[in-house]
């Protein structure tokens, strides 16, 4: 059984929500969205965070906000369409 976990996923997801699309978003999905992002720019920004020796706790934080935002399995199910049938027996989708 294979288990998809990767520092480079989370790094991205942060990357993406961090590059603000150029299309409005309007109503409570946009502010959802403008609030995670504050969250994470928050943690990105704290100097106690940013220290050597403290980059479990920074990605930590990151993945608590990140993981409000993202349904990981739904987005696997969504990407593999009727191959999904067949792959949860195969793969453990984790975002951790």
């Amino acid at each position: 059984m294979k288990k998809i976990n990767d520092r480079g996923q989370i790094d991205g997801l942060v990357v993406l929500l961090l590059l603000r699309p150029g299309l409005a978003v309007a109503g409570a999905p946009g502010d959802q969205v403008r609030q995670s992002i504050d969250q994470l720019l928050v943690i990105l920004k704290d100097p106690w965070l940013k220290a050597v020796g403290n980059e479990d706790q920074r990605r930590t934080k990151l993945k608590e906000v990140i993981y409000q935002r993202f349904d990981f399995t739904g987005m696997a199910r969504r990407s593999l369409g009727p191959e999904w049938r067949v792959a949860p027996q195969k793969v453990v989708v984790s975002p951790d």
